[in-house]
């Protein structure tokens, strides 16, 4: 019940936040007399595109909480021992030594099928480096760690043990960003990230992973073009 109270009410103040961004794009194009935009406008849409989305899930998440009487910390936005928080960076490199392995492992054993991640980030972000790291590296570490791992895996683990909610958990995870290629490496970070809160009790340590992790990636796609 919770999780179909949290989707109708995210969806439909997505739709509300879409006409919004469509209003918005509208004007842009308008202020800069293109009919293509240029790529910082394109990265400011998509940086408005990216507030409205997770804006909407998170704002589901407020609701169902909200009708429960919980707190924020039912969400894991408590603060964990600092054992937790001085060990993120390292699991963070962790991460990024098993992901890389498992992508190169995935790629040589799926070769038609491409990594359109790359282009996408460098197409939809190329023109605003700020932006993307805003988006990727700060918005996007906090509103997923709380909407999978805060609420799909609070609510997956008052119905399963541990490694059951945290394989669906981190399968959903890495379904929802439509890579083919990426969803073993993703399904592998998720994994981490579900028992990092399970162990601390917060959701905090597995935004900074989640942070630098993609913070990573943004160096590699924009500034060291390795896509």
């Amino acid at each position: 019940m919770d999780i179909l109270v949290f989707l109708s009410s995210g969806v439909a103040i997505l739709i509300v936040l879409v006409i919004l961004i469509l209003v918005a794009t509208a004007i842009i194009a308008r202020a800069t007399h293109l009919t293509s935009l240029s790529p910082s406008s394109t990265a400011i849409i998509n940086t408005i595109g990216a507030v409205a989305e997770y804006g909407a899930f998170l704002a589901g998440i407020w609701i169902v909480y909200r009708y429960r009487g919980a707190k924020p910390g039912n969400l894991g936005l408590r603060m964990p021992d600092k054992k937790w928080l001085i060990a993120a960076p390292v699991i963070c490199i962790a991460c990024l030594a098993g992901t890389t392995a498992i992508s190169s492992a995935s790629s040589y054993l799926l070769p038609k099928i491409a990594d359109t991640q790359c282009t996408q980030v460098s197409a939809g972000f190329g023109g605003s480096l700020p932006l993307a790291i805003f988006v990727v590296s700060i918005l996007a570490p906090f509103a997923e760690e709380t909407i999978f791992r805060g609420f799909l895996y609070g609510v997956l683990r008052g119905r399963f043990p541990y490694i059951g909610a945290a394989i669906l958990s981190a399968a959903i995870f890495a379904a929802l960003h439509a890579q083919p290629l990426l969803f073993p490496s993703l399904l592998a970070l998720g994994f981490v990230l579900c028992t990092l809160y399970e162990y601390s009790g917060s959701t905090y340590p597995g935004m900074i992973v989640h942070s630098l992790f993609n913070l990573f990636g943004i160096i590699a796609i924009l500034i060291a073009h390795q896509c």
